[in-house]
């Protein structure tokens, strides 16, 4: 019918089609349903390991799925690290840097502008060794951000001596590196050796991208180590070494003068042709116990490279590892793959400890906890259905459809190419509380048939029909609620997409899955039930008849 006594009738013909249109879809949909649903209660223990194995069959997928710790959207620009020699001429890095651009003008199709800077270090420093070029990208550029790194870096080996690197994008910086090994030691040139092994065994991997240490290259400098016992022979106090040394090449302030209201002060040091060489380092005096003593005669002068900043966590020196991954591989597969390089390459020494950081080991911890999170948001659902029944089976009979939103949101990612993120996650939550509301129209409505004395397995049959267009009512209301959030790429939406995705898809399977497993359920659970409804009804008609 078209109306009922509390509603007018429908009078606009467009709208009579409409509706008779969708009058005649559903019913056809609940026939098929019903013949379904007649089947799977006639084969109850078929029903439930076909749908068992479908679950397992989606649940395999996962190892072969991306995963990240947030989704990734298009990048709006691309930044392109340089790093030569230290004490490389500025003009040098100028020189490379220009011919990069070169290289972007003619091989990149549609950027917006090139910003290039020349002696800029990372944290805010300078060096002269050191550049960077940005690509800002318009809003849908004609080549996506990895085709123009891939360009960029089929021209690295045309720079001997010089190191190239990608930056990242704000949301993975805020991830940190795909892959980043932690070296811990006292003793730093132990770990700085195995950092360097670790560079070797990852530069030999087609699959890892821009791998760096974070300790830069080290600076010049001259050592000076001192002979305590001479040092104690000529009465010479170390702490007198250093200032005299530091004195003698960087200056002391002796005094200050003052001229037209401005102070100055004088700094006494040594001539610049005086500090030149090492000889002229072990010329200098330092004042002993019988006067002025030479450097030379209780200290020795080494040459070397000194590191431009040293690391600690936990007052422990530390060197970090970082590399990127290729596009289409997995951050757990490339890291087992850096593991075993490791061990077939060097034997770790006993005093420097080697552990695994980076974005995939945070984003394994997190989906942990999220894991947990879900449990919990199920044990509550729980509590509450226990508590409206006043009964233990139904409410387990309405999760135990839970586990099977998994098939829609595999089959859905897997279409679409996604990567499951924290962001699915929390569509997996909102998920638990979405899906068990169809199992409880269909449980509460063949509760009531059964309270009607109606045989449990004709209950049901009649719940699944009747409940049919409610369900799929509230099911596509929902979904398509959703779509919009699913298509949302543009921007900062993209963070949001997969939620549309994980509830879209778990939606969809479990509410097909819902309206065949829960009769299927209710009538193997709740049988023992309807026996003993049988047996009063029979007793009651015997005390009657007699």
């Amino acid at each position: 019918p078209l109306s009922n006594r509390n509603e007018k009738p429908v009078t606009n013909p467009v709208l009579k089609k409409m509706y008779g249109f969708f009058q005649k879809i559903i019913e056809k949909l609940t026939n098929v349903y019903g013949k379904l649903l007649k089947t799977a209660l006639n084969n109850r223990l078929v029903t439930i390991i076909i749908a068992v194995c479908i679950l397992v069959i989606s649940i395999s997928f996962i190892p072969t799925m991306q995963i990240n710790m947030m989704p990734m959207g298009n990048n709006d620009s691309i930044t392109m690290s340089l790093t030569m020699a230290v004490g490389t001429p500025l003009e040098n890095t100028k020189a490379v840097l220009l011919q990069y651009e070169d290289i972007i003008k003619n091989e990149i199709k549609g950027y917006d502008t090139i910003t290039t800077n020349i002696g800029s270090g990372g944290r805010g420093s300078t060096s002269s060794n050191k550049g960077s070029i940005e690509i800002s990208l318009p809003d849908e550029p004609i080549e996506s951000a990895a085709e123009i790194q891939s360009i960029l870096r089929s021209h690295f080996n045309d720079f001997p001596g010089a190191t190239f690197s990608f930056g990242r994008g704000f949301r993975a910086q805020m991830m940190g590196d795909d892959i980043d090994i932690a070296i811990r030691s006292a003793d730093l040139d132990a770990a700085l050796d195995v950092a360097n092994n670790i560079m070797e065994v990852i530069n030999n991997m087609s699959n890892c991208s821009e791998p760096s240490i974070d300790m830069d290259e080290g600076l010049p400098q001259v050592e000076v180590v001192i002979d305590r016992e001479r040092a104690y022979q000529f009465g010479v106090d170390i702490t007198t070494v250093a200032q005299e040394i530091n004195a003698a090449l960087n200056g002391t302030t002796a005094s200050t003068y003052r001229q037209n209201g401005e102070d100055y002060s004088v700094i006494v040091m040594y001539q610049k042709d005086d500090r030149k060489t090492v000889d002229d380092l072990e010329s200098i005096y330092v004042k002993g116990s019988s006067g002025m003593i030479s450097v030379a005669n209780f200290a020795t002068l080494k040459k070397g490279y000194g590191p431009v900043t040293i690391n600690r966590e936990n007052r422990t020196r530390i060197i970090h590892v970082t590399t990127g991954i290729t596009t289409n591989e997995k951050a757990n597969v490339v890291e087992e793959q850096i593991k075993q390089g490791i061990s077939s390459a060097f034997i770790i020494p006993d005093n420097v400890t080697v552990s695994y950081e980076g974005s995939w080991q945070d984003t394994t911890s997190q989906m942990q906890l999220y894991i947990k999170i879900i449990l919990m948001a199920i044990v509550l659902v729980f509590g509450v259905m226990a508590a409206t029944y006043e009964s233990f089976k139904a409410p387990l009979i309405n999760l135990a459809t839970i586990p099977f939103f998994i098939i829609g949101v595999i089959f859905l990612y897997k279409i679409t190419g996604q990567a499951i993120s924290l962001m699915s996650m929390v569509g997996l939550i909102m998920l638990v509380g979405i899906v068990v509301n169809n199992g409880i129209i269909l449980v509460d409505y063949t509760n009531l048939l059964v309270g009607r004395n109606i045989p449990i397995m004709e209950a049901c049959f009649q719940a699944g029909k009747s409940r049919f267009r409610p369900v799929m009512m509230t099911t596509l209301t929902t979904i398509l609620g959703m779509l919009p959030m699913c298509f949302a790429t543009e921007g900062q939406s993209v963070m949001v997409q997969p939620i549309g995705v994980a509830v879209v898809g778990g939606l969809t399977s479990s509410t097909f899955v819902t309206l065949l497993i829960i009769p299927v359920l209710y009538s193997l659970v709740m049988k023992k039930k309807d026996v003993k409804k049988k047996a009063t009804l029979e007793i009651s008609e015997n005390k009657e008849n007699n």
